[in-house]
C-alpha cells in the first residue's frame, strides 16, 4: 500500500500512511483527534461533494491531505483521507 501512495504522488507523513492503510483512523489535527475515512475518488466526486458527505470542509480535507494544491484539482482514483464530522 505504501509503495501504491508512493507511486500516486503522495506526500503523506507516517501518521497519514497509517490512516489510509487502516481505513478508518483517528489522527491529531491541531492537538485534537479526530476519525479519517480513507476514500477513493471518483470521476464524479469533487472535494465539496465529498466534504458534504462526511460533513466537514474542504479546507479541512486540503490539510489532512497536504498534497492537494487546489481545491479544484482532478483526484479521480486517488486515495484521499477524509476527516469526518469535523469543520475546523
Amino acid at each position: 500500500m505504501a509503495d501504491m501512495l508512493n507511486e500516486m504522488n503522495m506526500k503523506l507523513s507516517d501518521e497519514d500512511l497509517e490512516a489510509a492503510c487502516g481505513g478508518d483512523s483517528t489522527m491529531t489535527l491541531d492537538g485534537r483527534k479526530i476519525l479519517c475515512k480513507k476514500y477513493t475518488m471518483t470521476t464524479t466526486d469533487t472535494l465539496a461533494s465529498v466534504a458534504k458527505k462526511y460533513n466537514t470542509t474542504v479546507a479541512m480535507i486540503m490539510k489532512v491531505n497536504t498534497w492537494i494544491k487546489s481545491p479544484t484539482q482532478k483526484l479521480t482514483g486517488k486515495v484521499i483521507l477524509v476527516p469526518v464530522n469535523c469543520k475546523s
